[in-house]
């Protein structure tokens, strides 16, 4: 509809305004046209090429109003708040009709290896032998390399570090503390930490024993399938040098898929970071955004 309205908006429009309304709202139709052709086909392209289409298609509303009609501002902002409603509507709907790829489930002897850090993780255990009480790493982690994951707490999780070999360095509570080889690393909720990293000069092993206050098999798979989703993200180029995702929107649906389970960083409060996952990461989910994708766990267990 929006790509027949601008073939016929192209013999009318005189004025700059009307132009640049027709060349969006053509813009528009040939992203809706792209959009239901990524449901099938190019799936790995459909969230950005969703972002666009809701984007041209609030845009082309707005504009319209004013080039077409009484240039009023707060009707071309009622027009564009309109379309963005239609178009995650519209967004929800092919999501129920069109069944997603099942995300494989990861198990015992899954192997991650970082791209960044070179840091080896095995699982040992996850919601199949543990009933969703929790899962269990071991990790390697190489000199010189800094943490794996950054400084974050837990809701309801109680994370034990038993350091098999080496030396280690780790944060608990604002404070930078040490452990040799034997010792037992207990992090209790909701206190601030970050994961063991290497302090000495060859490779530092621990075993990671993750307990949930209420057992949840989903969340062993959304955190075991994120860590693998970073590890993707980050092999793509797509992470900057934190490890975090340059796109905002991959962010956001990561960070709602870790905040179902009782996981945030501690750069915002957490309130802040519960709103923004109601919003931004919901907006985000919508246009097809992931906090676990089925390629990136199939491509470390194919490593």
């Amino acid at each position: 509809m929006t790509l027949s309205g601008g073939l016929r908006q192209i013999t009318r429009s005189h004025t700059l305004g009307q132009q640049v309304e027709t060349a969006v709202q053509l813009g528009c139709g040939l992203l809706s046209v792209l959009s239901l052709l990524t449901c099938f086909r190019w799936r790995r392209w459909a969230p950005p090429v969703r972002a666009a289409w809701v984007i041209s298609l609030a845009a082309a509303a707005g504009l319209s109003s004013l080039v077409w009609g009484p240039p009023l501002l707060i009707v071309a902002l009622a027009f564009a708040a309109g379309a963005l409603l239609l178009a995650l509507g519209i967004l929800r709907l092919l999501r129920i009709g069109l069944a997603e790829d099942e995300v494989a489930m990861i198990q015992a002897g899954f192997t991650m290896v970082s791209p960044l850090t070179q840091s080896r993780t095995v699982v040992i255990a996850t919601d199949a032998e543990t009933g969703g009480a929790g899962f269990t790493l071991e990790v390697t982690c190489l000199p010189g390399m800094g943490p794996n994951v950054m400084e974050h707490l837990h809701e309801a999780w109680t994370e034990t570090f038993e350091i098999l070999s080496g030396r280690a360095q780790y944060r608990l509570g604002g404070k930078h503390l040490k452990a040799e080889a034997g010792e037992t690393i207990v992090m209790p909720p909701p206190v601030p930490h970050v994961h063991p990293w290497n302090a000495g000069a060859g490779e530092m092993t621990y075993r990671q024993t993750s307990r949930f206050e209420t057992p949840s098999r989903q969340a062993v798979q959304d955190t075991l399938g994120s860590f693998a989703t970073m590890n993707g993200l980050a092999r793509e180029g797509k992470v900057d040098a934190r490890g975090l995702p340059r796109n905002p929107l991959q962010l956001a649906a990561i960070l709602r898929t870790l905040g179902r389970h009782g996981g945030y960083s501690t750069r915002l409060p957490i309130p802040a970071q519960k709103l923004l996952s109601a919003t931004l990461g919901r907006f985000a989910e919508a246009l097809g955004y992931r906090g676990v994708y089925e390629r990136y766990v199939r491509g470390e267990s194919a490593r």
